[in-house]
């Protein structure tokens, strides 16, 4: 086997490999003399038509098996004689097979760079935290109570804390419609700050059936750029009015939720707020590790995985935009400078993938079974009379990974910390909390 490997950019590489003809010819008489045994042919006995006769109808089927078999036992030999390490999987030009003549492929591939973690012992963090007080519970319980309330329809005007339901339409100056600028039978509470300033104050007074018009500017700081300032026209039709009735937070709305009464509902917000502190103090206290990884180690990354991450988040992100009705008008951005601002991310999370495996190699973190194990019950134990079908669904290798990469990680993580100095910080919940918001 002869192998010439040549570079393209940095941890690009292109990897010619030749197969002498005698080494193609024996596969190839090895997979006739196989297909001879099993067939039968006009004029001869069950497998005893000679291997010439075989070869002339079955050479080119035979053929195509042989290139797969010979590249899958060649490129793995091939990589180890050039002590390559290639990252993603390679993209491999078959070539042609002719009989008498050296089979030659071609594979397409990036090498794994070389990952040197520097500066990431004995680092300096903060940890936020916030206090869970009998405060944040009563918030809490009135925010569960809003999501709990009941709704009637109101002959008369609309006020401030009533909901209307509305069809509206935007124009700009030119008297073109603004794109974006449109709901349908959309449920807007006034008072609710949910659109721009003046507009839930216009529908004060109005009743069902009555038509709007509202005469507005878009704030300067608006997320849509092109928007920022602008004057605009708003014709609005209200469908309907309707009035809010929060129920009475005693014990028999705990009881509605299935809870013993007000003490024990209590008891369990305070549970779930303390669980969804610890994680979004945990979350910042990452996304801040990650931060100060990257900013001292940065190298040079394989264009293929940087493809495939980007390719993932990108995917999420669509469809995300699509089930929520988001264009990229509305976000104020180009589709361009969102793909690029998601490029940078998906760089990000591949060389902070790298960075963190290195480090756990040097320093011999492992995912030990009974760690995984422990995990997967985790989960399966969430899902009640499916729990049997997620154990089965962990039992396949690549859905393991899914549960050893982020224990992977977090071990990493929490090696790294321990290394380092971490002062504790209070801060407010909402602002803490807004962390996991979503």
């Amino acid at each position: 086997m002869q192998i010439v490997v040549q570079k393209k950019g940095d941890l690009g590489r292109e990897m010619v490999v030749t197969i002498p003809a005698s080494e193609v010819e024996k596969m190839m008489t090895e997979r006739l003399e196989e297909v001879r045994v099993n067939v039968s042919l006009p004029g001869f006995r069950p497998g005893k038509a000679p291997l010439e006769v075989v070869r002339k109808r079955y050479a080119e089927k035979v053929g195509m098996d042989v290139q797969r078999d010979l590249i899958a036992e060649t490129m793995p030999k091939a990589f180890d004689k050039e002590n390559v390490r290639p990252a993603g999987q390679p993209n491999v030009n078959f070539g042609t097979l002719s009989e008498g003549k050296d089979y030659q492929y071609t594979i397409a591939f990036d090498i794994m760079p070389e990952v040197a973690p520097k500066k990431y012992e004995g680092l300096k963090l903060v940890r936020h935290t916030t206090t869970v007080d009998d405060k944040l519970v009563e918030k809490s319980i009135k925010e569960l109570a809003k999501t709990r309330r009941m709704f009637k329809k109101v002959d008369g005007a609309a006020k401030k804390g009533n909901i209307t339901k509305i069809t509206a339409k935007g124009f700009g100056k030119d008297g073109k419609a603004i794109p974006g600028a449109e709901v349908t039978e959309f449920p807007l509470e006034l008072g609710s700050g949910q659109f721009i300033p003046g507009f839930e104050d216009g529908l004060i007074g109005k009743k069902a059936g009555d038509k709007a018009t509202l005469e507005l500017t878009f704030p300067k700081d608006y997320h849509a750029k092109e928007l920022q300032g602008v004057k605009a026209k708003f014709e609005v039709d209200v469908l309907e009015v309707q009035s809010a009735e929060e129920p009475k937070l005693d014990d028999e709305f705990a009881k509605s939720l299935g809870l013993t009464d007000l003490a024990d509902l209590k008891a369990k917000l305070k549970e779930r707020l303390e669980a969804d502190v610890a994680t979004a103090s945990e979350q910042r206290l990452k996304r801040e590790l990650f931060d100060s990884l990257d900013k001292d180690n940065q190298f040079e990354i394989p264009e293929s995985m940087l493809k495939a991450e980007f390719e993932t988040i990108w995917r999420a992100l669509m469809e995300d935009m699509h089930r929520r009705g988001v264009t990229f008008g509305m976000m104020g951005k180009t589709e361009d400078e969102v793909r690029a601002e998601h490029r940078e991310l998906a760089a990000r999370r591949v060389r902070l993938g790298l960075l963190l495996a290195e480090i756990g190699r040097k320093h011999g973190v492992e995912v030990k079974e009974d760690e995984v194990a422990a995990e997967i019950e985790k989960i399966a134990s969430a899902y009640g009379p499916s729990a049997d079908k997620v154990r089965q669904y962990f039992k396949q290798p690549q859905a393991r990974n899914e549960i050893i990469g982020p224990l992977y990680e977090k071990k990493v993580c929490d090696w790294i910390l321990s290394t380092g100095k971490l002062t504790d910080k209070t801060i407010d919940a909402d602002e803490l909390l807004a962390e996991i918001a979503g």
